[in-house]
């Protein structure tokens, strides 16, 4: 069988047992036999032939392709070289010409001609820790280890027993008190130093986990352009409040410029402990402190800070230390849609927010949307109630009143809060009785006067922690 096309002569020479090619037969045939890692080359003008692979530096003309020649039935990139691979400098963070700087485990690479490899099994449910191990991450309102947080609370009403520092406390003041420090400038100066009574807070440990710093302050003289920054820093001290003064945290905050009162808060991921085998040691002899300092974080002249101290927008700092609770503890948070209708001005609702999430519980039952429940037995203990709440409101000149209940009465000193535009926002923190059954909540009501009202919850977070006593 003849033919003047080349399919047809292919696929005599298939038929009559020859040997395999390509369909359609590359023409004109490929000359010789592949040598060690040679290439197919295309000269662009259909001559194809097995060459070396060109040098570097060589010019390689318009047309032209290679590919080269591995096992049977494969195809194959060459092994790389130094000379392959893009260089970047390592003086601008790249690894030079050192190709064994190239590893699928690759961290980071430090120093000259070094690198770190993350172990990659094993590590289900973990998180990297600054020491390079692997940690189990800390829970929503808990540290790593599960359990309820120390709350410090830092005072203006009373003198520490270190000079020149003021007391750090383990329990909210009731009295509330505004602090004006002057005189801030553009560089970081000391407002203020905290520090726990002796013996206080009498923990072992300081854990991995998240800390979370809450500060109600604001601008309170230079004007609407000014910017502002705090900056905290954390030690544990001897006994004495003197000896072994050693820093273990120190963080900014954002830069704030309301003038207005109002809370900065923000939180970082601990990785580091801090324990008996630590130099100098950690036991439940040390003591916290806490050093504030300030600045004003864009140019101009000295500005003036005020910080709320005490009260229901306490500031107050969330550590990492196990907290001297006794384990009964829970709490709750959501993003909500509830609609309150506040028919009667002066008269507490429960405030509705239907979409929550129940938070780590410990003898309190937080399944039941807005209300946490202690289920610890004995008797009258002291519990800490912590909220979180915002929303919007049917009046948006109103006055609102929001406050703790426990068992639908109101207890403590409701959260006074002006609405603008509509808008509202509150904390409130106290301290109450409570025995096994009782039931706690956050209600709401209009202070201006108005019957008819509505609130919408957009926010919502609740905690409570029993505390321990002798």
């Amino acid at each position: 069988m003849s033919s003047g096309s080349d399919r047809f002569n292919f696929e005599e020479q298939a038929a009559g047992g020859g040997g395999g090619s390509f369909s359609p037969p590359i023409t004109p045939p490929v000359t010789g036999a592949p040598g060690p890692n040679e290439y197919l080359q295309s000269d662009g003008m259909g001559n194809v032939a097995w060459a070396a692979k060109p040098s570097p530096g060589t010019t390689i003309p318009a047309g032209t392709g290679y590919v080269k020649q591995g096992p049977p039935g494969t195809f194959t990139s060459g092994s790389i070289a130094a000379n392959d691979l893009p260089i970047v400098p390592e003086a601008k963070g790249g690894f030079g010409a050192d190709v064994s700087a190239v590893s699928p485990g690759l961290l980071r690479k430090t120093g000259t001609n070094t690198t770190t490899s993350i172990p990659l099994s094993g590590i289900a449910d973990q998180f990297l820790a600054g020491d390079g191990t692997w940690v189990y991450p800390p829970s929503g309102g808990a540290g790593a280890g599960g359990y309820s947080q120390t709350i410090l609370y830092p005072s203006n009403s009373a003198s520490s027993d270190v000079v020149g520092a003021k007391k750090l406390l383990m329990d909210p003041e009731t009295a509330t008190a505004v602090v004006v420090y002057p005189g801030v400038t553009t560089t970081y100066s000391t407002l203020v130093t905290y520090i726990t009574e002796p013996g206080e807070p009498g923990a072992e440990l300081i854990d991995t986990g998240i800390a979370q710093r809450y500060f109600t302050v604001w601008i309170s003289s230079g004007g609407s352009s000014v910017t502002a920054r705090l900056r905290v820093s954390m030690y544990y001290v001897d006994a004495d409040g003197v000896s072994n003064s050693t820093l273990i945290r120190q963080g900014e905050s954002p830069i704030f410029s309301h003038v207005g009162e109002s809370e900065v808060v923000w939180s970082y991921v601990e990785t580091q402990k801090y324990d008996k085998t630590s130099m100098p040691p950690f036991d439940g002899t040390k003591r916290i402190k806490f050093v504030i300092e300030a600045k004003r974080a864009n140019a101009g002249a000295a500005i003036d800070l005020s910080i709320r101290y005490g009260g229901p927008s306490s500031s107050y700092i969330v550590t990492t230390m196990p907290s001297d609770k006794e384990g009964c503890n829970g709490g709750q948070s959501g993003l909500a849609y509830g609609i309150d209708i506040l028919t009667t001005a002066g008269t507490y609702y429960p405030i509705l927010s239907p979409l929550f999430v129940p938070g780590p519980s410990y003898g309190f039952d937080s399944t039941v949307p807005n209300t946490l429940t202690r289920e610890c037995p004995g008797t009258t203990r002291t519990v800490h109630l912590i909220a979180f709440v915002s929303g919007f409101v049917g009046n948006a000149s109103d006055t609102y009143r929001i406050a703790w209940r426990v068992n639908g009465t109101v207890i403590g000193s409701p959260a006074y809060v002006q609405a603008a535009g509509s808008f509202i926002s509150a904390s409130i923190i106290l301290a109450a009785d409570s025995n096994q059954g009782d039931s706690f909540d956050l209600a709401i009501t209009n202070a201006t006067g108005h019957d008819g009202d509505t609130f919408v919850c957009m926010s919502y977070a609740t905690t409570v922690h029993m505390v321990k006593t002798a």
